[in-house]
């Protein structure tokens, strides 16, 4: 399709280039007159951002990318055109915006089969022409036969993924935009005719939003060119992740059977739930499916070879008739991703069930500790009736930075707290701070906590603004016995002697697992997560970057997204790791959480476009691992049973007094 507004195009593509568009790749080139004043804010909002105003670290920390401010100066005005040929995101928002020239407000407003009025998103009218771009992508590389694997239902989960996408990316700029709009200029008449009675009624709401077509969306994205370069991105991202899943599907859709329900035809998939991760890889996320016969399984866009070399150990385990075995996954591993066995949280129905699963806790947290784990916290975990699951084993065996840590920070980072099963014993849970702490532990959650959020309230009415809300809430996957949270203050001896049981079976049968043709070395070479930062700090980071403020340059987003690069200039020297801020910042730009999947049996990072950070680690993650188990003896289990005493009494102490 020819565009039928290539200056347009070409204007929004210079004003949405990034730092890295601009000051490497020379993508855009500057106006001949730079606006002196443009450039010095953004520098100092730079320097900010980057060393909280000190100019020295600031410079040090261009220097060590190959920048200087004579240079880069100059680059952060205003864009004078785009040097490059336009990028493919371009073009799907040059689609977007010729869908919406020609859309009009009574199919605006039509009832759409992803559009659930008990459960709508906010101006869920604006992203009409975004589906049926997605819509004719998806169809160019789905064939008739693969889309037939789908449902109707589950193709409107599909719609309604990418709805939620958009909206979590323009949400914000759209509710600014749409407060003005809806201003009369009278606070009085305003708070009376839109706060009071507006969320009964929806003709401002629709008024606005056939604005924003009546030029079909040009105005809009020219003002706010990085917001449509980031929502044509998550389309193509969109489109490419679903049409792989969907392929992938189809070709295996025998096997599946074969390997999870016996051969018996599964039908179609009904329903998809979506999102179930963090945005990795150009937008790709974990996938439940429930297919006609009420089975569930999981689809996992990622190798699930560690998940293999898991359940082996397990199974190793289990052929040793424990008192109590541990639950062992049905997994189809295809390599580069794989589907696995769904496990739902359920009921302990009785008090010895609930006493068995704490005692697994305890087995679960010596097991994750002794292979080097992290990262367990509670949406990684669920109850299973009697038995714990983990549902994502990316990050055991996972790597210790080079740091030279006071010795109480050792202790720590080499104690069983490492692993997240439990609540950090450091932390009063109970008292209030400015940081909202909360317990997202693998085992801590299981009381009411409160949590302070913005929300979107009166959706798609006269009245829609956001509120700050404060939600109560306990985690879903916690256990329950008969439909009643049971927490780990009342099971600490089961905990305790879990813990002690695995970590004695272990000592008991070391020379068997060091032996080399031991399951346990189906552990080597795997490919594991560096967690290099919280995903927390980097979904902070990323939402405020979606602040309408900065979606209009590509630069203001590039400079809030810096805040990541504090932590390099803290000391003097370049740091060992400076290649992951790049990498990280290139995921960030795209709207995915960065990720960085390390060899197990290697201390060198491999960062997003091939470069190494050689020798970053401690020492192989497969090495450590081997060190750990050689080294369990009767002092150190003491120790970790009285730091599992420590955390648990601490965390639940105020809950009951």
């Amino acid at each position: 399709m020819q565009s039928q507004n290539p200056d347009i195009i070409a204007s929004i593509v210079s004003h949405a280039a990034t730092l890295s568009e601009r000051l490497d790749n020379c993508q855009v080139l500057p106006q001949p007159q730079p606006d002196e004043e443009q450039i010095a804010r953004r520098l100092t909002s730079w320097s900010q951002a980057v060393a909280k105003g000190d100019r020295s670290k600031f410079e040090q920390r261009l220097a060590w990318a190959g920048w200087d401010l004579p240079t880069i100066a100059p680059c952060l005005g205003a864009a004078a055109r785009c040097d490059a040929p336009l990028p493919d995101w371009a073009q799907t928002l040059d689609r977007v915006l010729q869908i919406a020239t020609t859309t009009t407000p009574a199919q605006l407003f039509a009832p759409q089969p992803y559009l659930d009025p008990a459960d709508p998103i906010a101006f869920e009218h604006f992203y009409l022409p975004c589906v049926r771009v997605a819509h004719l992508k998806l169809n160019d590389l789905v064939s008739t036969e693969d889309w037939q694997l789908l449902a109707e239902s589950a193709r409107v989960d599909l719609d309604r993924s990418l709805l939620r996408r958009l909206n979590s990316i323009a949400t914000w700029t759209l509710l600014e935009e749409f407060t003005k709009f809806r201003s009369s200029g009278n606070p009085l008449q305003d708070f009376m005719l839109i706060k009071l009675r507006g969320h009964d009624r929806q003709d401002k709401y629709q008024a606005f939003i056939a604005k924003l077509f009546a030029d079909g969306l040009v105005a809009f994205f020219q003002e706010y060119s990085v917001l449509g370069r980031a929502i044509a991105q998550a389309i193509d991202f969109w489109v490419e992740a679903n049409a792989e899943f969907i392929h992938r599907l189809a070709r295996d859709k025998a096997q599946i059977e074969r390997v999870f329900a016996a051969e018996r035809s599964l039908g179609q998939v009904v329903d998809l739930g979506t999102g179930l991760s963090d945005s990795h890889h150009r937008g790709r996320f974990v996938i439940s499916l429930t297919f006609e016969t009420g089975m569930q399984l999981v689809y996992k866009p990622k190798s699930l070879n560690l998940d293999v070399a898991f359940y082996r150990l397990l199974e190793w385990h289990n052929s040793h008739l424990p008192p109590l075995p541990l639950k062992v996954l049905n997994i189809l591993n295809c390599q580069q991703y794989g589907w696995v066995e769904y496990v739902a949280c359920t009921d302990c129905q009785t008090a010895a069930n609930a006493s068995h699963f704490y005692q697994r806790i305890g087995m679960l947290t010596c097991l994750v500790y002794v292979l080097e784990g992290t990262d367990c916290h509670h949406q990684n975990l669920v109850a299973y009736g009697e038995h714990p699951v983990l549902i994502d084993l990316e990050a055991l065996l996972h790597h210790r930075v080079k740091l030279a840590l006071p010795p109480e920070q050792n202790t720590l980072a080499d104690s069983v707290l490492r692993t997240n099963m439990l609540p950090n014993s450091d932390i009063q849970w109970h008292e209030k701070t400015d940081r909202q702490l909360y317990d997202n532990s693998g085992i801590g959650g299981v009381h009411q906590q409160e949590l302070s959020i913005l929300i979107v309230k009166h959706l798609n009415t006269n009245a829609m603004d956001l509120d700050r809300e404060t939600l109560a809430f306990s985690e879903a996957n916690s256990p329950t016995l008969q439909g009643t949270p049971i927490s780990p203050a009342d099971y600490l001896e089961d905990v305790c002697s879990g813990f002690e049981r695995m970590y004695r079976f272990l000592m008991a049968h070391d020379r068997e697992l060091l032996a080399p043709e031991s399951c346990l070395y189906d552990l080597a070479h795997q490919t594991v997560r560096f967690v290099f930062r919280s995903t927390s700090t980097y979904g902070l980071i990323l939402q405020n970057s979606y602040r309408p403020a900065l979606l209009r340059s590509g630069i203001d987003r590039s400079i809030s997204l810096e805040l990541l690069s504090r932590a390099f200039v803290l000391g003097d020297g370049k740091p060992l790791g400076w290649p992951i801020l790049k990498a990280e910042l290139d995921a960030m730009e795209q709207g995915d959480i960065p990720f960085f999947g390390v060899d197990s049996s290697s201390d060198d990072l491999i960062v997003g476009n091939g470069e190494v950070v050689p020798k970053l680690f401690e020492d192989h993650s497969f090495k450590l691992m081997l060190r750990r188990l050689q080294t369990l003896s009767e002092v150190n289990l003491v120790e970790q049973i009285a730091t599992i005493r420590k955390s648990l009494s601490s965390r639940f102490q105020d809950i009951a007094a």
